[in-house]
This record gives C-alpha cells, structure tokens and sequence, in this order.
C-alpha cells in the first residue's frame, strides 16, 4: 500500500478519535500532515528607479457634529443551517456586553420631500434637512440607530414608516424634524419567513411592503392599518410573482407587477384585482407618477422599459391615452414627478466606480409629453423626488437640489452632505488624535483624515479620488499610510501633516505585484505582498522594504508552496498564509529576520478556512458561512510540526476578525460582531453579541475599541465590558 493510502488512514483514524471523545479535553493534540520545504535562498532584486512624485489634495470645510446616538434596537438574526461537520458545538455565554459607542455617516438610499423638509434615509437612521432655501440645506435632526439600514421611507402625516430590512416595518415620529422619535422599531409582523423589508408605499389608509426571503427567492406583499394615532397593525399578506418585484401606488390605487401584466389593485382588497393592464410577457417593475391628476404608468419587461399614459377614471378598465409622439426610456431605477417635469433615473456602479444618468420629460402640455434632456448628476443615485419646480436627487455623493423651471437645461442650486463630512466608510486606520478612513463616492477611492480628539470626528482632509484600480484597505507604520490597490501594488502618503496629505509613491504601471484583501501584511517598515505572473499568483510572497517610502524597495521573495492566496497573517515572527478557496493548505513563514523570510513548512487543514487569526502561539482557522462553519485551533508553537487542538461547529460565519489580548472578534455576513474568550485556547468559547444595523463590515480595533467600516451604512464604534 502507498504513502498516500496509509496517511489518508491515519487522518480519517484522527477524525474519528475527535468525534468519538467523551469529552473535549479528552481530545489529544494532533499532528497535522506536514511537508517541511527546504528554505529557498532569498532572491535578490535591483533596486527600482526612483518615482516621480504626485501630490492631488482637496481640503474640506470641518463640519457640524451629529447628534448622541442611542443603542441598537433588537432586529431579527436569520438561524444558521446546522454545520455538516460532527464536531462539538462552540460554547457560549453572555458574560460580556457590546455597547454601541456611535455610528457616522452612511449613503442616503431613499428620499422624500415634505415642504420644506427633505427626510433621508441614511444608513440605519432617518435624517431631517431644512430645504427652505435650496441653495444652502441645513441639518435638523435625526432619529436614533434602528435595527438595520433603511433600503425605503413613505409619510403619512406626522409619521415616517420605514423599510428597515431584518427590523421590517419602522415607525418614526416627525411632529419635530429636531428631535426625531423612533415610534416603532419594527418588525410589526412576523410569520414563516423571515422579516425582511425592502419597499415600502401608503395607499388609501394602508402601508404596504415587500417583504423577500433571498434564501428561496421569494417575495410577499404585506399590508398593514393605520389606526388614528399612526400605530400599525398586520393585516394580512400575498405572495408576488416575482421575488425583487417593484410595485407603486397613488392615492388610492395600488399597481402590482405580475406574470399576466400589471395588477390594477384596491388598496382595501389587494387579494382581488380589478383590472388587469397585459403587457404580452412578466413584468417585473412598475413605477407610478400623477400629474394633474393623468396617471404615468412606466413599467419593465423583458422587452425594455416602456412609457404609458392611462385613463384610471373607471380603475375596472383602464384606457390608454395615445401619445403622438411616444417617449422612448432606457433602463430605469427611480421614476418622480414635480409641477412640469417627469424624471427617471439609472446607475450603474462597481468596483467603486458609478455611472448615472437623469432623464427629463416636459410635461406641461400632460397628454403630450416630451423628452427634453439626459444628464450625469455626477452623484450615484439611490432615489429622486419632485417637489414644486424642484428636483431632489439623493445618493453616494448626498443631497443634491435642482431646479426645473426650464426642462431642458436643470441648473444645480444647492448640496447636502451628512455631518460627518463622508458617507461611505470601507476601512479605517485608527488612531490618536487622527484617524483615516478609506471611502469612494462612485469617483474612485479617497482616503480621508479624521480629528478623533472629539467625541464627533471632525473631517480635516482628503485626497483627490484615486481612478486606478480599487484601494483595497489602510496600514500604517510611522508617519506613514501604505494603501494597497486591488492587482497592482500600492500607494504611499505621508501623514506628518493630517491636514495635507500628501501623496510619496504610486506605481508607475501595473506590474508583477498582485495586491488583493486580506492578502498584505505589515512588519515595521516591511511589507509582504504576494507576487503575479499575468495578474496570477506566482506562488512567491514579495518583501519589500519602505524605509524610504517615496521609494520601496522589492528587496526578496520567497516560495509559499501555495497555488493561490486568500488571506494573510501575522505572529510573533512569523507569517501565516492561507490557500484560496477548498484548497485547505496553510504556509508557515519565518520573519525573524524581516527582509530574509523563510518557509518552515506547509500543512494541509482538515476543513476548509478562509479567514485566520493568532494569539500567542495559538492559530484559528475560520471561514465564512457559504462554504463551512467552523473553527480549527491549532497549536503553532512548534512552527515545523503544528498540532490541531481542537475542531469545533461555529453557528456562523466569519468574514473578517480581530485580536485584542486573549479576546477574538469575529464579524459575520449579517454584520453581528461576536466576541470569544481564547484564554484556554483549546476551549474557546463565545461570550457576547452585537447585532449591527446593515450587511458585512471590516473590523478593525484599537486598544478597547472595535472599529466596524460598514460602507454604505458608515462607520460604527464599540467598547465592550467588562
């Protein structure tokens, strides 16, 4: 029999000794198939030319602190599906607790006009902005933190409700836009599915919300009564046809998007249609304007986007009215009318990049509208609204009013940006008195400094964006911020003036570093980069040494024994480097001597890990809750002959952690910040929870402070006692 068959033998005998134990510490250390590579020489390179140096610096105005937030209310956490794994199960207790510090910032992704009060939905608060002269917008106020971000908002009077994701269906009291209650923190229903809010409209006395469950694509309409004071109540619910349908609604009328066409549905008897408008095919979004009391019906298919007019006067058989000269659309995401205009909108963005486009349509002769201009608000949209001859458009970039008297050529009169001066947060350098946050407004990425000396930072500074490929994250060493870039090496500034960042180093084309998250780790003034071959990982692991940062030097590289790189680590001397996805090996890479590192040896894990984290000479394999749930801890001491400690079933996954002294901080997909006590790090166990408002945050600590950049919902801070 051959080498292979014996030691698959031996690790399935392991396994089943793991499984078997009667109890964990019964459970002996166990030797992890280890190939001990002999340690290549460092190869050496020529030192680089030196760079031309840039320097692009936009200054902002410091601006208006926001208000104390208070805690977090409750939301719903979807449960985990049991772990495959026959591993014991992480302990748990609630022997600590998180406390929510503050949140700031956060993207506006829905808007609404109410006189002259704009109401924003920022993050996971509902913010007040006095519109009353459009060229100068103030801030008013805003609510307390709900239980997860707000994706919609309608009013119905002196209330706000809001489409809060896993909180559901929000309430919040607006009599003072100063002094913002939070009525209700939601869900304010419950059932087999999971709350879930998405979209929410007001019709005839009613709210209605889409409510979809993303684990079986499927979606439910769900209504609720007003009773006088605002209070809602459950009514009843119906399944949609399709999962992310987008329905609208008028005053007294609801239009629900289906397979046959569009529902034309009483609001009082949503279960029963009264017309039905066929549009040949399914139909998966309709939008809804009234101007002079004409309905504008635009809906989508699989054909495109089309452009109707309908006489509703008897809502039993709607008649179209024919246009002479049709409107033509292209793809639409937001649809809003004002006193002479009808306005979509479109976007597209990624990889911190947006493209977005307002379309115009002049309606003062109603039955014969015309398409007057196409414009680049230079903003990523998340929602527009009309109000009087005005248009309010609210996305990455903040508020931004316009005015319409003359259709065809939009003049900007006013902006709005929330307090905190960023609304996106996607990493931070913390530190005292100056912090630095990585941020992107659809224009590139932008690093910005941040006074913490105040309870409410106050922004000092910020580059101009950066419109090469992303930046991926933020270290620091000295005076100095390294920011590597999505498979292209990284950029260098110089932080000896937080007010006048200026920028040391840029690479001069995409070369053979290949730069990816989690993927670069910082020793003093070294840094380790994995090398590419054609934008591929060599399997070699760069050193590079920035004492002189405006000219880093690629000083060796040493062999992995890695086919691909998923994350990176650092110990007491040493590196600890994960394969890429299902591949199940670990490398072990001595840095005793910085610039000389060496390979001890590679391993191969028993689960599949995609995130790591040490503690002394103690190693914990963890990943993200599509591909397993569980924890591998692993003695390292003796870096040649590693040890497993223990397995364990996690009933979550983790996306991203963190060590402070004997504690690890995990944070999960549904951004849930856990702590675990690893004192005994062969049985850690889990002794607190934080629910975050919003979808996956980087984690990042300082002394007791843990950082979440959480990005369109900003930047969350937390202490935790004892």
């Amino acid at each position: 029999m051959n080498q292979n068959f014996w030691l698959k033998t031996a690790v399935s005998l392991i396994i089943l000794l793991l499984i078997t134990a009667c109890t964990v510490t019964e459970a002996r250390p166990t030797i992890i198939p280890t190939v001990v590579t002999p340690t290549p020489q460092a190869t050496a390179v020529p030192p680089t030319p030196e760079p031309t140096t840039a320097t692009v610096i936009a200054l902002a105005t410091p601006t208006t602190p926001l208000a104390a937030p208070t805690a977090v209310p409750t939301r719903y956490i979807e449960p985990t599906p049991t772990p495959t794994p026959n591993y014991p199960m992480l302990p748990s207790e609630n022997s600590l607790s998180f406390a929510l510090q503050n949140q700031f910032g956060g993207m506006p992704r829905a808007l609404l006009v109410d006189d002259s009060v704009a109401y924003l939905a920022v993050g996971p608060r509902l913010v007040a902005v006095d519109v009353t002269d459009p060229a100068a917008p103030q801030f008013l106020g805003q609510s307390p933190v709900v239980g997860d971000a707000l994706f919609d908002i309608v009013q119905v009077g002196a209330r706000v409700y809001g489409a809060a994701g896993r909180a559901g269906l929000v309430m919040f009291d607006v009599s003072d836009p100063t002094s913002i209650q939070l009525a209700s923190g939601g869900p304010n229903y419950s059932g087999a599915k999971a709350p879930n809010a998405t979209q929410i409209v007001s019709s005839n006395g009613r709210v209605f919300i889409s409510n979809v469950d993303y684990t079986v694509v499927e979606g439910d309409l769900i209504w609720f009564d007003l009773a006088a004071n605002g209070q809602p109540t459950f009514a009843s619910s119906m399944p949609l046809d399709e999962a992310n349908a987008r329905f609208s609604a008028t005053a007294d009328l609801l239009f629900i998007p289906s397979k046959a066409g569009i529902q034309v549905v009483d609001p009082q008897n949503p279960t029963q249609p009264l017309s039905v408008i066929e549009a040949g095919q399914e139909v998966y979004q309709v939008f809804t304007a009234v101007h002079h009391n004409l309905p504008y019906l635009i809906y989508m298919d699989q054909q495109g986007t089309h452009f109707t007019i309908y006489d509703l006067a008897d809502p039993t058989s709607p008649q179209i009215v024919p246009q002479n000269q049709p409107v033509s659309l292209n793809f639409l995401s937001e649809l809003t009318s004002n006193d002479n205009i009808l306005a979509t909108s479109f976007t597209f963005g990624e990889f911190g990049y947006c493209s977005s486009q307002i379309t115009i349509v002049d309606t003062t002769q109603p039955e014969a509208p015309q398409k007057t201009t196409e414009f680049d608000p230079q903003n990523c949209i998340s929602e527009i609204a009309g109000s009087g001859e005005l248009l309010y458009v609210a996305g990455i970039s903040g508020l931004q009013i316009f005015s319409t008297s003359d259709p065809a050529n939009l003049q900007l009169l006013g902006t709005y940006t929330n307090p905190f001066g960023l609304q996106t947060v996607d990493d931070i350098l913390p530190g005292q008195p100056t912090s630095y946050v990585l941020t992107s407004e659809g224009r590139g990425s932008i690093i910005a400094s941040l006074d913490m000396a105040q309870p409410t930072p106050t922004l000092l500074s910020q580059t101009e964006p950066f419109t090469g490929n992303q930046i991926l994250q933020l270290l620091g060493t000295g005076q100095t911020i390294i920011a590597p870039v999505w498979n292209n090496s990284m950029l260098i500034f110089d932080t000896t003036n937080p007010a006048n960042l200026s920028q040391l180093y840029a690479p001069q084309e995409e070369g053979e570093v290949l730069s990816q998250l989690h993927s670069t780790a910082l020793v003093g003034s070294v840094l380790y980069m994995p090398m590419a071959s054609q934008y591929v990982f060599s399997g070699n692991l760069g050193t590079f040494d920035l004492q002189d940062p405006s000219n880093p030097q690629l000083i060796s590289s040493v062999n992995t024994g890695l086919q691909t790189l998923e994350t990176i680590v650092v110990g007491d001397g040493y590196l600890y480097l994960l394969e890429g996805y299902e591949q199940l090996k670990l490398a072990i890479i001595d840095i005793s001597q910085p610039l000389e590192p060496k390979l001890v040896s590679n391993i191969t894990l028993p689960e599949d890990a995609s995130r790591l984290a040490v503690v002394g000479s103690t190693l914990y394999a963890m990943c993200a809750g599509d591909r397993c749930q569980s924890l591998t801890v692993i003695d390292v001491a003796d870096a040649e002959r590693p040890s497993i400690l223990n397995q364990w079933q996690l009933p979550f996954g983790v996306v991203d952690s963190v060590t402070i002294g004997q504690r690890l901080y995990t944070i999960s997909s549904d951004n849930t910040v856990r702590a675990l006590d690893v004192s005994q790090p062969e049985q850690p166990k889990v002794i607190g929870a934080i629910a975050l408002p919003g979808s996956y945050g980087r984690l990042t600590a300082d002394e007791n402070t843990l950082y979440v950049s959480a990005g369109a919902n900003g930047l969350y801070m937390l202490t935790t006692s004892p």
